[in-house]
């Protein structure tokens, strides 16, 4: 972006509260002298990285994150949050006023979106999350849209009068939600969403 360089990653934050997880980094540089490249800001969110997008002055990274559940049964107090991380390390759990619940969630994931400001010399990040789902992502002018999708189980019935088990005769499950969230800046907005039946194919 102009004269910055970003470079996003994954990696792996070790912690006390529930022995690590994964994160997304981002390290901005100003390499106007390329020989002598300058660190302008670090920023991660907690996830794994799905993809990134810039559209015009801004950058979007957008993660996903699988809390450790279990971790409630040792202390069911314990705040299983996603959380932004600072320049210096310093850790920020995502306010619950930045946190929202998907429609028709059916796995236990955080979507992380972060909206990062790179004209301002702090790079400005305002940062939410979506509780639900995460997938393959696509990105227009005007919207972040998210294919979640559902595995259909084929059940097995157990018949009691042959004691046999049987699988019965079923259409294809699979199904795939599309959620739409409209981007104005650093406005981020759940509005929809919409199913059809089967797999991304990419």
């Amino acid at each position: 972006h102009e004269n910055q360089l970003i470079i996003i990653s994954s990696g792996w934050k070790e912690t006390d509260k529930n022995g690590g997880k994964s994160i997304t980094n981002v390290v901005i540089y100003d390499v106007d002298n390329g020989a002598k490249p300058v660190l302008l800001n670090e920023f991660a969110q907690d996830g794994d990285m799905i993809n990134v997008r810039k559209l015009n002055n801004y950058l979007y990274v957008v993660s996903n994150l699988s809390p450790n559940y279990w971790l409630l049964e040792q202390n069911p107090n314990i705040d299983l949050r996603p959380a932004v991380y600072t320049k210096n390390g310093e850790e920020k759990l995502i306010s619950y006023d930045h946190i929202k619940m998907l429609p028709d969630a059916n796995t236990p994931n955080y979507l992380i979106v972060s909206a990062i400001n790179l004209e301002t010399a702090t790079n400005e990040i305002v940062t939410e999350s979506f509780l639900g789902n995460s997938g393959h992502l696509y990105m227009s002018e005007e919207a972040i849209y998210i294919a979640s999708m559902y595995y259909g189980i084929m059940p097995f019935v157990r018949s009691l009068e042959s004691d046999t088990t049987v699988m019965p005769t079923i259409n294809n499950m699979d199904e795939t939600t599309i959620y739409k969230l409209t981007v104005d800046k650093q406005t981020i907005s759940f509005i929809g969403e919409a199913k059809v039946t089967g797999r991304i194919l990419n």
